[in-house]
């Protein structure tokens, strides 16, 4: 502390006078909801709720810094599925099994080792490897599956007994829960060092889970009536607001909007503000939709400012106004945004709040300059020593003493608003370029070819991402093919249904489909079925037959499913199954008549697939694509 207090008498001297900071931390999970099985294929909203949900704002809390936390539509309904028992993710299932005795099927123990998948799917150098039981399992795991052959379930599981596969359900679910949260129950606490478990503590622990669960929403609730933090909301799905603007959406999107809201005042006891926008994506269609909603204000990125009006500060405030209707507009300092959610775990606390302090020196002076810090609150804090525990603590407490000492003025950003919003500069109208979704865009291979329009707004379209592009989410084949499926099926079935057929169509509506399928962020495998299974369950709600592309494992544009492919060779493609499609027609038919939607190439086909490796993508290995070659 004494390292801290000094950092603190010399940021007053280098600092002439208090900078505003506003900081947003950023709350959301996919939909991992699988209509056909009726459970959740992934446990995050569990073992985020376990854990970041409830430590990050407790231990900021601690400090008296006033921060904002968003929450998505599709985090707070997925809490209280859990809180109600609604649904339960297949992890919570199996280890629920084992707590209570009863056998497992041969295929769940397979699954239980899987990686990734499995019950190793936590953080190896911070936890699993500080354990020396789960080392241990580890350990018996990578052998087992190196001496048996591929596949071979029998003789994987052969090599495991049900005290292994007890003592790994226990520790999966045990180590999630965050050191800060376990140790304020010490029947809990004591188990983190045992080496050898048992079913009741299994079920011990198991029923802590669902516990904490249930105190999710409830504190954030606690936390802002008493004025402590402001919470803002995310529209329901986390849809990319402005391609789905782009295909004429707009009352989907207003659906998003007003059933995020509604989930607010229900859960939380609030009417918010603010609003953040999924992937701080936005166009001028989208800051329309937000501020006839009432919204005061939005957040987006200093790049999408720098595209909008080049130039322009991305410490000022901004204002967009609509028929009267003012929308003040964030714009998120990227540097500090992403020190905090990635360059600061290998610091210590200490050097980082030097470093945040040094940037501060670096901007303008005035009353109404603001430094946006807006991340990803839940997920960096795996990567920190002791899981950011310590560095949450030691850095916000670091931020407070600064406040004292007149060097920042932390605000919530509603307040700042408020404060300044006399003082906000206009957005100017310009002509924009907007991608058009409105045509069929599933015959286009880039980015660089997808058509556009024209655009008289006050924004230009862009995200957080690639110097403000969309890139991550529209460009790459599988996903221009998926816009046009979700295209098609908003045509087919149309939007004025019941809650039961819409609910799906939200759902498919989320960005986490396409940010998966573009293969900048890694492997779609896991995603892939929840996304067909969204869209089939739309159409089958109503009473219709989904396509039949809907049905095939590849995906969106023909792409082989990594987990189908058994090797490759010279010219040649293996693969599990004996079929392999791929989309050859574009989505819409001509004016002649419909096109061929789709078309199945098996083992059979005369010519021979030849094939091409693409570029690695982490732990998923490396993808196989493929070009038909016709005789």
């Amino acid at each position: 502390m004494r390292a801290v207090l000094a950092l603190l008498l010399a940021a007053v001297a280098i600092l002439a006078g208090p900078v505003n900071v506003v900081f947003i931390l950023h709350n959301h999970q996919p939909w991992y909801v699988d209509f056909e099985k009726n459970e959740l294929i992934l446990p995050w909203v569990r073992m985020h709720a376990v854990g970041n949900y409830l430590k990050v704002p407790l231990l900021i809390n601690e400090s008296g810094v006033p921060v904002a936390f968003t929450l998505s539509g599709s985090l707070i309904e997925q809490l209280n599925w859990y809180a109600n028992g609604t649904y339960i993710d297949v992890r919570y299932r199996i280890s629920e099994k084992i707590a209570r005795g009863e056998p497992l099927t041969a295929e769940e123990k397979y699954a239980m080792l899987a990686i990734p998948g499995g019950f190793f799917d936590i953080n190896w150098q911070n936890i699993l490897y500080k354990h020396p039981r789960y080392a241990v399992l580890l350990g018996l795991r990578n052998d087992a599956f190196s001496k048996c052959p591929p596949g071979n379930v029998t003789c994987v599981i052969s090599r495991f007994s049900d005290q292994d596969f007890v003592d790994l359900a226990t520790l999966f679910n045990l180590l999630w829960i965050d050191p800060y949260i376990a140790k304020k129950y010490s029947d809990i606490w004591t188990l983190v060092n045992k080496t050898s478990y048992t079913r009741d503590d299994l079920k011990k622990v198991l029923d802590l889970h669902r516990e904490l669960v249930g105190k999710v929403l409830s504190l954030y609730n606690e936390l802002a009536r008493q004025g402590k933090i402001e919470l803002v909301p995310v529209p329901y799905s986390h849809p990319l607001m402005p391609l789905l603007a782009d295909m004429g959406a707009l009352e989907d999107l207003r659906l998003h909007i007003s059933l995020s809201e509604g989930l607010f005042k229900r859960y939380l006891g609030t009417t918010p503000t603010g609003v953040w926008p999924p992937e701080q994506a936005v166009n001028d269609e989208v800051l329309r939709l937000f501020a006839e909603a009432g919204y005061l204000w939005t957040v987006t990125d200093e790049d999408v400012l720098k595209t909008t009006a080049p130039g322009f500060s991305h410490y000022s405030l901004y204002y967009a106004d609509y028929g009267g209707r003012r929308l003040y507009v964030f714009f998120r300092d990227k540097t500090l945004s992403d020190a905090l959610g990635f360059r600061y775990s290998s610091m210590s606390p200490q050097v980082a709040l030097a470093d945040f302090v040094n940037y501060l020196k670096k901007v303008p002076q005035g009353e109404c300059n603001v430094v946006v810090v807006a991340l990803d609150g839940e997920n960096p804090w795996e990567n920190y020593p002791n899981f950011g525990d310590d560095f949450l603590k030691t850095f916000f407490q670091g931020l407070a003493e600064l406040e004292k000492n007149g060097t920042v003025k932390i605000w919530k950003p509603t307040d700042f608003v408020n404060h300044c919003k006399d003082k906000a500069t206009p957005l100017p109208q310009r002509q924009f370029r907007y991608f058009d979704l409105k045509v069929d865009i599933s015959i286009y291979k880039s980015i660089r070819d997808l058509p556009t329009r024209p655009v008289a707004g006050k924004i230009a379209e862009g995200s957080w991402s690639g110097g403000g592009s969309l890139a991550v989410w529209i460009g790459d084949p599988d996903e221009n093919v998926w816009w046009m499926w979700l295209k098609k099926a908003r045509e087919d079935v149309g939007i004025n249904r019941t809650w039961d057929v819409l609910f799906p169509l939200l759902v498919a509506e989320a960005s986490d489909w396409p940010f998966w399928y573009g293969n900048d962020m890694g492997s779609p495998q896991t995603f892939d079925p929840v996304a067909k299974s969204a869209l089939r369950s739309y159409y089958t709600r109503a009473g219709l037959q989904p396509p039949q592309y809907l049905q095939t494992s590849a995906y969106p544009a023909g792409t082989p499913r990594e987990d189908k492919i058994v090797g490759r060779g010279e010219g040649k493609i293996a693969m599990y199954g004996g079929a392999v499609y791929t989309q050859i027609q574009p989505i819409y038919g001509s004016r002649e008549g419909p096109a061929e939607l789709s078309t199945y190439l098996t083992q059979t086909w005369l010519g021979r697939p030849t094939c091409s490796e693409a570029r690695p993508r982490g732990s998923a290995g490396r993808l196989l694509t493929y070009t038909p070659t016709w005789p």
